[in-house]
């Protein structure tokens, strides 16, 4: 008779500590004498598990298996609805997808889609890349779905709302994922109608217009958007919207465009 017992997360599955128990297998002698450092050194060899303890009993005869967890802090994946293929500790420990998905009630981890040979990342690229989600969630106010890193130089965050163009890791990354904190709430009524929000450069956010045949109806329109009130033209934005600080207000070469004057900022929507 066994009994198995493990931490918070469950991805130690008892089939395999079981299965690990059974190929040790068992001397013909009592439970409660048994050297069981064998059994714990084999559990242990199981991905999730960073350590074992294995106790035996005289009367009910039986083991007790007890796991210490690995803390899972991002999860592996080559493309958005690819199945996660691995996922990583803080401390670099690789957890097999043999124990995927994980129950994110247990533990939260942040999805990340990479072609990259994630054995060779560093702790500090593991570390760092943990605070850019949390990071990205605080400033956002929304759950971040994954972080696609596939290309360095051209990063994106999907978030539960909309996608954010990060692009390139460099410098000005941390004061580009702050404004983000300013940004989604006066883009709230325009989500809808937007494919990404760009924050690649210093100084100016654009909203990327989703692809769709423009409107018609040339006659000014105004819309009530959280008591800013928006008047625009709705004609050739093959190009989208841009968002720009008031300091410095860019010139922008068009006739047509759509201003929003708050506080913070002034948007324009641009041919």
């Amino acid at each position: 008779r066994s009994s198995i017992t493990w931490g918070a997360f469950a991805t130690v599955i008892n089939e395999k500590i079981l299965e690990t128990l059974r190929v040790q297998g068992i001397p013909n002698m009592p439970i409660y004498l048994i050297n069981t450092s064998d059994y714990e050194k084999e559990i242990e060899k199981l991905s999730p598990v960073r350590k074992a303890f294995v106790r035996g009993y005289w009367f009910p005869a039986r083991f007790e298996v007890t796991v210490e967890e690995e803390i899972p802090v991002i999860t592996i994946s080559p493309s958005p609805k690819a199945p996660e293929i691995a996922a990583i500790t803080n401390d670099k420990h690789i957890i097999s997808k043999e124990y995927l998905p994980i129950d994110a009630k247990k533990y939260k981890t942040y999805k990340i889609l990479t072609y990259d040979d994630y054995n060779n990342w560093t702790k500090q690229e593991i570390n760092s890349l943990v605070i850019l989600a949390q990071r990205i969630e605080d400033y956002s106010g929304e759950k971040l779905i994954y972080l696609d890193i596939r290309n360095k130089n051209d990063v994106y965050a999907q978030l539960e709302s909309i996608k954010v163009r990060i692009g390139e890791f460099n410098t000005t990354l941390k004061d580009r994922i702050e404004r983000l904190s300013s940004i989604m709430p006066q883009i709230e009524n325009l989500k809808r109608q937007t494919d990404y929000v760009d924050i690649r450069w210093d100084n100016t956010t654009y909203l990327k217009k989703k692809s769709k045949k423009p409107a018609e109806n040339n006659n000014q329109e105004e819309i009530e958007s959280n008591g800013v009130a928006l008047g625009y033209t709705p004609a050739g934005l093959e190009n989208g919207w841009s968002l720009e600080s008031i300091i410095p207000d860019v010139y922008l070469p068009s006739s047509r465009m759509m201003t929003i004057s708050t506080l913070t900022h002034k948007y324009k929507i641009v041919e």
